[in-house]
């Protein structure tokens, strides 16, 4: 799909539209507990991670930094990288030193 454009009528009707790699696929649905794989079980998990990644970046660029870190390095993914990274290398410390999670 590189380098061709989405169909119109996707944009058009505001529909959003996440490319995601097939393996990171079937890990989010065998992280989710499905080990079989049919066509039914595919669409449903593909919709789920649609859902979560959607989400995740809806509340990453709520962060109020994420305003002056896109604007200083001039691209939103780099944003986002900086701005998912530190919770994810704190989540990983509380995992490694086996810590409860506190909110």
């Amino acid at each position: 799909m590189r380098g061709r454009p989405w169909p119109p009528g996707l944009a058009a009707a505001d529909i959003a539209i996440i490319r995601v790699n097939p393996a990171r696929a079937r890990d989010f649905a065998r992280a989710a507990g499905y080990l079989a794989k049919t066509d039914s079980i595919d669409a449903r998990m593909l919709a789920a991670m649609g859902r979560a990644l959607v989400a995740a970046l809806a509340a990453i660029r709520k962060v109020p930094r994420f305003a002056a870190i896109s604007k200083r390095a001039g691209s939103k993914k780099v944003a986002i990288t900086a701005v998912a990274r530190k919770p994810l290398v704190a989540l990983n410390a509380m995992i490694a030193n086996q810590q409860p999670f506190r909110a």
